[in-house]
């Protein structure tokens, strides 16, 4: 959302468009986001899900070699 803005500050035409995809290039604004913005909400639970997924399934490997064993 902070990258929207100066939208809201300028009218934009389709010059001032067009000049910002030409000069802006893909992974300069990764870098940036990298860099300035945090993880979305939905990143931060897919993150939590997954490592709980993670350790349930070690778990249960656990479980099982231990009684095999």
């Amino acid at each position: 959302m902070v990258l929207i803005l100066p939208c809201l500050c300028k009218v934009l035409t389709p010059n001032i468009v067009e000049r910002a995809f030409k000069t802006i290039s893909t992974k300069d604004l990764t870098q940036w986001i990298a860099a300035n913005a945090s993880d979305t909400l939905l990143a931060k639970r897919r993150k939590v899900q997954s490592a709980d997924l993670f350790s349930a399934i070690i778990g249960n490997f656990g479980e099982k070699l231990r009684e095999a064993s």
